[in-house]
């Protein structure tokens, strides 16, 4: 029940550069000083090397990464809300 967006679009369109990391199957996000890795399947993301619990995991489907919107972009300082009436981001 977590809304997962596409990785690389939604985070270029906030300004960030980004990157694959194949052997630990973990996308990458900089932006400024802020670097936050998104590992595949788990829990939490990583923060400027700092682990940030979250309660859904990052997943690929159809060959394309999917993460979890709010955590991401909060860690860039972003705000994130929920229309439930039109359910959009």
């Amino acid at each position: 029940n977590r809304t997962q967006v596409p990785f690389r679009q939604t985070m270029e369109q906030f300004g960030c550069t980004i990157s694959w990391d194949p052997e630990t199957k973990t996308a990458i996000a900089e932006k400024g000083d802020t670097v936050v890795k998104v590992p595949i399947g788990a829990s939490y993301i990583i923060k400027d090397g700092q682990n940030v619990m979250n309660d859904t995991a990052a997943l690929i489907k159809d060959n394309r990464t999917y993460l979890p919107i709010r955590a991401v972009l909060e860690a860039f300082g972003a705000s994130v809300g929920w229309d439930s009436s039109t359910q959009t981001v």
